[in-house]
Order: C-alpha cells, then sequence, then structure tokens
C-alpha cells in the first residue's frame, strides 16, 4: 500500500489509536502505582591478593577463583535461609551477588520491601561471608568491607518516562489495531474501492451537508453542493447524448444511504439547466418526496395504478418548480399494485412530456419493488454512502440489478469527502 494509503486508514481508524493509547496509559500509571515499592542495600566487599608486593600468576589465579566463590556462597540458598531465619522473616529478602569485572571486589545486593530490613539483611550477609571466609582459612586472603553499606529506593522507571512508553505502547498497539479491523472491515470508504466493487464509473460525489435534506432551489444551498449536483447533471447529460437516456431509476443498496434527498436535487439541478423533469417516488412503502418537495401525499401513484385515475391527477407541481408524482397512500401489497401495465404507460407518457423522469425507488437489496420498473427506464443509477456501505451489499445489488435486465451507468457516492479540486474538473465546463 502507498503511504497515502496508509495515513488514511491511521486517520480513518483514528478514534480506536487514540482510546487504545490512552487506556494503554492509563493502565500502565496504574500498575505502577499499586506495584510495591522495594529498596536496595548495597555492599562492597573485597579480597586481599597478597601481604606481598610481587604477586605470582598463580596467585592472581587464586583470588581470582576464591573471589568468584565468596561471591558464590553469599547468594547462595543456604546463606539467604540463614539471613532469613536469624531476622525472623517471613519471605526471604532478595540476594545478588557479584564479581566486579577486572577488580577484587564483590558487590552484594539484597533487595527488600522495607528499607531498614534491606539493611540489617546486608549487615548480616556482610558479617556472615566474613567470618565464612575465616573459616575456609583464606587468612593470607582476607575479605573487607570497602564501602559502607547504603540503602535506596530501587528505581525502575521515571514517571515522565513511564508515561511516554505507556503512551508509544498504546500508539503502536493502536495502529496495530487499527490495520486490523480495516483488513476486517468491509465498509467502503474510498471512490477507487466504490468503483472496484461495482465495475461502474462514478457520476457524481455528494459532499455532507448534514442531517436536513437540503433543496437546492431554496437558495440557501452551500456553494459545493450545488456544484455537486451541477457535475452530476452534467455527466448524466453527457452519457445521454441523443436523448438516450430520458427516465433514469435511482436505487440504492440498502436503505437510508441518502437516495431519495439526492432525487430531489438532480431533479433541481436539472430544471436549473432547462430541463424539464418530473419525480416519481417508487416507494410505496416508505416514501419521501412528498416531505422533501412539501406537497400533499394525499393522492400519488398508488391512486394512478389503483383506482384508475388519469395522469394529470396525480402531478403536481412543487414551489421549487418540480412535478412530483408522489407515492399517494400506502397499499396492503406494494408488488402487486407495481406490476402493472399501467406502469409503462405511465413512463411512456411521462417521457413524451418531459425531458428527464427520474424515479426513486426503494433499495434493491430491502424488497422487489424496483425490479418492476427496472425494465421501464433507460438508465439506472446507484446511489452509495460511503463509510456505510458494504462492498459484499454493493456487489449484490449490482447482481441483483443485471438479474432486473436493467442498464446501470453509474455510481453516485454520497456523503463524499470533500476535495476542493473536485467541483473543477474538466466536465464542468461542459455542464451548463
Amino acid at each position: 500500500m502507498e503511504l497515502k494509503k496508509y495515513l488514511s486508514i491511521i486517520w480513518r481508524r483514528k478514534v480506536v489509536i487514540l482510546i487504545t493509547a490512552v487506556l494503554t496509559t492509563v493502565v500502565v500509571l496504574t500498575g505502577i502505582t499499586y506495584y510495591p515499592t522495594s529498596y536496595e542495600a548495597i555492599a562492597t566487599l573485597r579480597v586481599a591478593s597478597s601481604r606481598n608486593e610481587d604477586v605470582t600468576y598463580e596467585e592472581m589465579l587464586y583470588v581470582d577463583r576464591l573471589t568468584r566463590t565468596f561471591a558464590r556462597v553469599a547468594s547462595s540458598s543456604a546463606m539467604v535461609e540463614e539471613v532469613r531465619h536469624r531476622l525472623n522473616l517471613s519471605e526471604s529478602p532478595i540476594i545478588e551477588a557479584e564479581v566486579l569485572p577486572n577488580t577484587e571486589l564483590i558487590e552484594i545486593l539484597v533487595e527488600h520491601q522495607d528499607p531498614e530490613i534491606a539493611q540489617k539483611a546486608a549487615e548480616l550477609l556482610v558479617e556472615m561471608v566474613i567470618g565464612e571466609s575465616e573459616h575456609l582459612g583464606s587468612k593470607y586472603n582476607p575479605l573487607s568491607v570497602v564501602e559502607n553499606i547504603t540503602t535506596s529506593q530501587k528505581t525502575v522507571l521515571t514517571p515522565p518516562l513511564i508515561l511516554f512508553l505507556g503512551t508509544f505502547m498504546g500508539l503502536v498497539g493502536g495502529m496495530g489495531l487499527a490495520f486490523l479491523f480495516e483488513n476486517l472491515d468491509k465498509t467502503l470508504y474510498e471512490e477507487k474501492q466504490i468503483e472496484a466493487a461495482s465495475n461502474l464509473p462514478t457520476l457524481g460525489k455528494i459532499p455532507k451537508v448534514g442531517s436536513n435534506k437540503t433543496i437546492l432551489s431554496a437558495g440557501h444551498s452551500p456553494c459545493h453542493l450545488t456544484q455537486s449536483f451541477h457535475i452530476l447533471r452534467g455527466n448524466i447529460l453527457l452519457q445521454s447524448n441523443g436523448n438516450s437516456l430520458r427516465s433514469l431509476l435511482i436505487v440504492s443498496a440498502d436503505p437510508k444511504e441518502g437516495k431519495s434527498t439526492i432525487v430531489a436535487n438532480l431533479a433541481c439541478s436539472m430544471a436549473q439547466a432547462g430541463k424539464k423533469v418530473v419525480v416519481i417516488d417508487g416507494d410505496l412503502r416508505r416514501p419521501k418526496q412528498h416531505n422533501i418537495f412539501e406537497v400533499s401525499n394525499d393522492i400519488g401513484l398508488s391512486d394512478y395504478l389503483g383506482n384508475n385515475l388519469e395522469l394529470e391527477q396525480v402531478l403536481q407541481t412543487s414551489d421549487s418548480g418540480i412535478d412530483v408524482i408522489t407515492s399517494g397512500p400506502l397499499p396492503a401489497d406494494p408488488i402487486s399494485l407495481l406490476n402493472n401495465e399501467k406502469v409503462s404507460a405511465m413512463m411512456s407518457d411521462l417521457t413524451n412530456q418531459y425531458d428527464y423522469v427520474l424515479v426513486d425507488a426503494p433499495a434493491v437489496l430491502g424488497v422487489p419493488d424496483a425490479k418492476l420498473f427496472a425494465s421501464q427506464v433507460d438508465g439506472l443509477i446507484l446511489v452509495v454512502n460511503r463509510a456505510k456501505t458494504s462492498e459484499e451489499a454493493v456487489q449484490l445489488a449490482i447482481s441483483t440489478m443485471k438479474e432486473m435486465q436493467a442498464h446501470p451507468i453509474g455510481v453516485v457516492i454520497n456523503r463524499a469527502e470533500f476535495k476542493d479540486g473536485y467541483y473543477y474538473y474538466t466536465h464542468t465546463s461542459k455542464m451548463e
């Protein structure tokens, strides 16, 4: 993967990374807080080499062996147990002894949670080791205390260093989790992913503008939103060269992907380009166009199909100047109602009267309603909600659309990431 893609994943999963880093830091600090404090008492002993000024090589080897022997004796289990017994301790202190390199010195370390006990244990151990050396008959190489025994708190890590290490470990672990989640997550976040999953070109990218259903004709739409719908309109008009795409079915894989709002705004954008447009709310289960255009839903598509009304009786003109056929009263069986020859007659009549007919249909994977419109339109557009729709859902939707014998012309990415450059690419000059 490219560096840019790595950075994109890190930014997308920043919450996971931050939470992991904070939790790790808190756990580390809590652990250090409750970790018992230890104290170290250090004693340094010296093994004299010889009273003579001239020291032979054999004497040096002997002193070296003797020094190692005393170090081993000092840390032996017998000595540790004897210290525990004499001081009447419930647990034995930690005792370590080592020969300092290239010297005649032995460093003895006694560790205990009580500084006084650590001090007493070190003093007792020194006394016992010196006594043991005399017992072994090393009067020509006596042991002596070089420095007074010192006791100090054992330092593991300083709080600032602990904080840094905890945060660093959390960040590393968080990034690991971020990439793990990214591999497991099949949600589509980028245009390339959506195009690869659908195998369709991107007709437009609609930026996130909040939860409100913004209508372009209201006069207060954000500039980048207006421009994005003009680009979508321009791409459709380019594909419709020769009026081959007069009627369009707009669908999504799953519900709540913003499809209905996109249909309404696309109609407004086309009307602003001088096109005569009509919107049909083909969702007889959860209709939205009457709310978006603020028109009555007392009469609509269900009445036209089921009550033998004329097309003119169900057509309404909204305040934005867009003609709308709302869903009408919701029927008990939408499938039976839509499986009607009048759907074909309606689409034929509307195509003759309008430049563009836009049909807002239910989600492809939810119900089979969209299938009944698919054969009646010139083209189909799939709306994909970025960062919500999964790769599997898009691929299944495309497969379903092929079964409908529909003609998909491209995808519209909803809640796209805003990039200034996108709104000024080459299609802009061809849209009007």
